[in-house]
This record gives C-alpha cells, sequence and structure tokens, in this order.
C-alpha cells in the first residue's frame, strides 16, 4: 500500500473575521461554536509533526481575533514545524510583527485584491488598501519576511502589473495569485469572476510578470493546465528544474487542512464541511480519531488516493494531459457540481479555438508523442501554431523557494529560504502512475 506524507497543512484558527470580503469561499464572519481550544491546537500541532508535516501555515477567518493566536505560532513551532501565518492587517503593526516573529513566526501573508480603490470595494472596507501597505512596511521594520496573496477578478486583471510593482518596491518576496472558487460569499458576487475567454490574457499577462523576476511568483493550482505559457507560470516556484508543469492536485497526498472545529480535509480549498457538497470530504475529526489514523485510513481520501481514469467526463476523460492533471483543482469542480472536468483549462481552450484540428484522445495519444517526436505537428499542438513558442528554460538560478504550492485559494507561506516539495512536475517527466494510459507528457505549444 503506497504511503503519503502532508508535508503541507492549512491549520484554520477561527472562522471569526472582521472584514466581510466579497468573494470570501469560507463565507467567515462568525466563529464556530466548536472550535478546537488553545490545548487542542497544540497537540494537533504535534500530530502533524508526527506523522511528517514540515510546514503549517495558520489562517482563518481572521487568525490574530483567537486571543492565543502568538501561542499558536509559538506551539506549532515547538512541534519542529516551519509556520506561516495569512492576516488581512487589521490588527498587523511592528508590534505584532516583532512578537509573532519572536515566537518563531517564518513568514507572513497579506492579501491584495487590487489598487487602493478597487481593493476597498472587495474587501468591503474604506481604507483597508492603507492598512495593508503599513503591514507591508511594518513587517520590514521587525524583519520578519512577508509575501502577498491576490484573488484576480474582473476589476483587477489590468492592474495586476502596477500591483506586482507595488509589491516589489515594499519588499515582498513572493507574490501568489489564484482565481477565485465559486462557493461562499463569490456566489453572491459573481460578475467578479473572469470568464474562461479571459484566460488566455491572464496566463500571458502572468507570464510576463514571472519573466520580470523582481520578485518570487506563485501561479496557484487554480490557473492553468498545459497552456502556451505552461512553463514560464511554473517555472518561478522551482527556478532550480530548467522546464516544470502542472503536476495534479495535492489533496490527501502531500496537503493536508484541518477546520477550526477539528474536521480534516485534504485541502482548505474544498468546499467547508458545513455545506452541503463539501461533507463528504470530511475524512474525521481529530477529537475523535488521532490524526495520524485518519490520515492513514486505507479508505480516506479517496478521490486522490484511489483515482482512476473514470472518475473524469467530457473533455477531461479525453485529454491526453488526463492522469497528470487529474481534471485541475478539485476545489473548483466539488464547488461546480462538475467533477468530471473542468471548463477554466487553457488547453481546453487551446483547442476549443481550432475546431479544424482533431482533439486527441488517449487512443491517438502514443501515436501523437510518436509524431511530435519525429518533428511532425498534430492535434493543439500543430506546427502551423501561430503564437509564437517560448524559450523559458530558467536562468539556473537556486535562490530560496517561497511557500509551497500545492493548493489553490488558500495561500502557503513558509520560510522563504527552503526548498519545497510541490505538485509541480519536472517537464518531461516523471511518467504518471497509471502507465496503461500513454500520455505525451510536455505541454502543447513548446518545444
Amino acid at each position: 500500500m503506497a504511503t503519503y506524507t502532508p508535508k503541507n497543512c492549512v491549520f484554520e484558527a477561527t472562522l471569526a473575521c472582521n472584514l466581510r470580503c466579497q468573494h470570501c469561499g469560507s463565507k467567515a464572519g462568525q466563529a464556530r461554536s466548536d472550535e478546537l481550544s488553545t490545548a487542542e491546537s497544540l497537540r494537533v500541532f504535534e500530530e502533524l509533526a508526527g506523522i511528517g508535516c514540515e510546514r503549517v501555515t495558520i489562517s482563518g477567518g481572521e487568525p490574530t481575533l483567537r486571543s492565543d493566536w502568538l501561542a499558536l505560532i509559538a506551539g506549532a513551532k515547538k512541534s519542529g514545524m516551519r509556520v506561516g501565518l495569512i492576516t488581512n492587517a487589521l490588527l498587523w503593526n511592528v508590534e505584532n510583527a516583532k512578537a509573532a516573529k519572536a515566537a518563531g513566526l517564518s513568514a507572513v501573508g497579506f492579501s491584495l485584491d487590487g489598487l487602493r480603490e478597487v481593493h476597498d470595494r472587495v474587501r468591503g472596507k474604506v481604507g483597508h488598501f492603507e492598512h495593508i501597505v503599513r503591514a507591508m512596511d511594518a513587517s520590514v521594520v521587525a524583519g520578519l519576511p512577508w509575501a502577498s496573496v491576490t484573488f484576480i477578478h474582473s476589476h483587477n486583471l489590468e492592474q495586476l502589473g502596477d500591483m506586482y510593482e507595488l509589491l516589489a518596491d515594499h519588499g515582498a518576496f513572493a507574490w501568489q495569485v489564484q482565481l477565485g472558487t465559486d462557493m461562499g460569499n463569490l456566489r453572491e458576487h459573481r460578475d467578479l469572476q473572469l470568464d474562461k475567454k479571459q484566460l488566455p490574457q491572464l496566463e500571458r499577462l502572468l507570464a510576463e510578470l514571472v519573466r520580470r523576476d523582481r520578485m518570487r511568483v506563485d501561479i496557484a493550482d487554480s490557473i492553468g493546465y498545459y497552456g502556451r505559457h505552461e512553463v514560464a507560470l511554473r517555472s518561478s516556484v522551482h527556478r532550480g528544474r530548467k522546464k516544470t508543469m502542472f503536476g495534479g492536485c495535492g489533496a490527501g497526498l502531500r496537503v493536508i487542512g484541518i477546520e477550526s472545529n477539528g474536521n480534516v480535509k485534504g485541502c482548505l480549498s474544498i468546499m467547508a464541511g458545513y455545506n452541503e457538497e463539501g461533507k463528504d470530504y470530511v475524512e474525521g475529526n481529530v477529537r475523535q480519531r488521532p490524526l495520524a489514523d485518519i490520515w492513514n485510513d486505507p479508505e480516506a481520501f479517496a478521490y486522490n488516493r484511489k483515482w482512476s481514469i473514470e472518475q473524469l467526463r467530457g473533455f477531461c476523460a479525453e485529454c491526453k494531459h488526463a492522469t497528470v492533471c487529474r481534471g485541475g483543482c478539485l476545489g473548483k469542480r466539488v464547488a461546480s457540481g462538475q467533477l468530471g472536468e473542468t471548463t477554466q483549462c487553457l488547453y481546453r481552450l487551446a483547442c476549443e479555438e481550432a475546431p479544424a484540428r482533431p482533439k486527441v484522445g488517449h487512443a491517438a495519444a502514443a501515436a501523437l508523442l510518436a509524431g511530435t517526436l519525429a518533428g511532425l505537428g498534430t492535434g493543439c499542438d500543430g506546427s502551423d501554431d501561430p503564437e509564437p513558442k517560448p524559450t523559458d528554460t530558467n536562468s539556473g538560478d537556486t535562490s530560496p523557494v517561497y511557500g509551497f504550492p500545492d493548493t489553490n485559494v488558500v495561500p502557503l507561506y513558509s520560510d522563504p529560504d527552503t526548498e519545497t516539495d510541490s505538485n509541480v512536475l519536472e517537464y518531461g517527466g516523471p511518467e504518471p502512475t497509471a502507465t496503461d494510459v500513454p500520455v505525451y507528457m510536455s505541454p502543447p505549444f513548446q518545444d
């Protein structure tokens, strides 16, 4: 039986929050009635370390609303894990930044959802943009590394370049960008969500920002999937590799999420356990079973640990990247109600834009590979593609890796001077586990 190690955990300290953001997938506001106590949380950190977890991000809600938030950082650090924190910065200042660093915090993450007017509107609080900027500078004064996370939406798409420069100017070591998921408050503000036809524009823009190379750009798992600039998008988080590509959802394989009441899930980006759509993804509760028993249960996390091609439908079922991608982000598929496929896929969009070219299914994958190796373009990878082919091979720079990019929506911050395991596979290999289905491993449109 295969064994799995949850290298990265997101720990939801509380569902309480002092903001009401339009895109909040957790619909945070009020604390759960049964949230873990300080002692219970510290025990969970010890159990996490015991099953091999290396990095934990304390999230929310707003974790600094807990009176014991510094004790949580100290307890997680004492267990031997690196500790990150994601905060809305309303309570962040130089004193708190210094106290957090002294308690053992490796890095802090702040959300930035646009320039001043756009950010404040999405966050629902006039002046919040200024809170974020002051928090950035306070962290620098305290000597605490900081990063940022951005929800890309219809009102900030054209601002991403200026946002990049703002973050870099204030000293960010990394920037995580992600799409929102159709759950929680975002279901009431669907006008914020990008249309899938805007995704190629987003991909081109992000590839350009990655190449600016002033800070690390972490492309979350909700964006991409074998588009024209796949190598550029994934290269930022693994500069030591020459070429990389998306390697599938890591929930329940190398990622774990724990809700504030002790519910255990493969990833906190999957809809909350109190929702009808999310309850089936709760594997157990730490109050009822030891975390090791939940994690090592042979029936747990079956959606990934027992994955098979039969779980996919539609385009995803016929895609040549199916056994690696496995349908993209699971959290987005659960929220959409379409577990078998994703429509927000750059490779799919490229194929749909070229209807005259045959779509390539599993039966033709081996022939495609042979043809490609012989220099013959077929399917969506045709050599007559009008787009210029990228030359992103990375510079061989081995500068530190930020975060751990195994999940989407929930930002993951760790010590910026550490390497990371991730769901980003080396471009061209390794071969997928399901070797009975031949898959041409390299992304489309690459030389």
